[in-house]
C-alpha cells in the first residue's frame, strides 16, 4: 500500500519540462506519476566557483503543460544533521536547491543522478518510500568534505528505497559515505 503523500508544502513552480532534457544528466518527467530527482548544484561564493557540490533531493509531478509541481523537497543545511523542515521555503538552502531544480535544464552547473528504480514497486510506491525515509533521515555528524553532509543525505533515501545510482558525481564529496552507490 503506498502512503498518501502530504501536500501541505505542494507549490506549483514555473519552468516548463516538457519535451526538454539534459545531455549530462537523466532528467525526465512522466505526467500522472511521482517523479524523484537528486540535483547536484556546484556552490559558489563572492570568489566565484568553489570545486564542491551540494545536493538536493525532490519528489514532484507535472501538470498537463509539462510544469513541475514539488510535492516534497529535502534540502540539508552547511552543518545540519537533518532536512530543513518542509515549510522553511524561504530559507536560503531550500531556495537555492529549488532555483537550481527549476533551472537544470541547458545548466551545466547543476546536474542530475541516474537514478534506477526497483523493478518490484511502481514509480509512486518508489517516490513514496523516498519521502518515508528522507523524513527519517538523521546522520550522527556533519563532515563538509568526507560526509556525511548534502550528498549523502539526497542520495540516501533513494537507495534504502531500493533505488540504485548508476553514476555517482565525482565532484559531490562524500556522497557514497554510507550508503553504497
Amino acid at each position: 500500500m503506498v502512503p498518501e503523500i502530504s501536500t501541505s508544502g505542494m507549490c506549483q513552480l514555473g519552468g516548463s519540462l516538457r519535451g526538454q532534457q539534459q545531455g549530462n544528466s537523466s532528467f525526465y518527467f512522466k505526467p500522472g506519476q511521482l517523479n524523484v530527482d537528486v540535483i547536484s548544484r556546484l556552490l559558489a561564493s563572492e570568489l566565484g566557483d568553489l570545486g564542491f557540490r551540494h545536493n538536493a533531493l525532490f519528489v514532484y509531478t507535472v501538470d498537463e503543460s509539462g510544469n513541475p509541481i514539488i510535492l516534497r523537497q529535502f534540502s540539508l543545511e552547511y552543518g545540519g544533521v537533518e532536512f530543513l523542515p518542509a515549510d522553511e521555503i524561504n530559507h536560503p538552502t531550500m531556495m537555492s536547491d529549488r532555483q537550481a531544480f527549476l533551472n537544470r535544464i541547458g545548466n551545466s552547473s547543476v546536474l542530475g543522478y541516474d537514478i534506477e528504480l526497483p523493478s518490484d514497486r511502481s514509480a509512486n510506491e518508489f517516490a513514496a518510500d523516498v519521502i518515508l525515509n528522507a523524513e527519517a533521515y538523521r546522520a550522527n555528524t556533519y563532515n563538509p568534505v568526507l560526509g556525511p553532509n548534502s550528498n549523502t543525505a539526497a542520495l540516501a533515501p533513494v537507495v534504502q528505497a531500493g533505488g540504485r545510482i548508476n553514476r555517482p558525481i565525482s565532484s559531490a564529496r562524500g556522497q557514497c559515505r554510507t550508503i553504497s552507490c
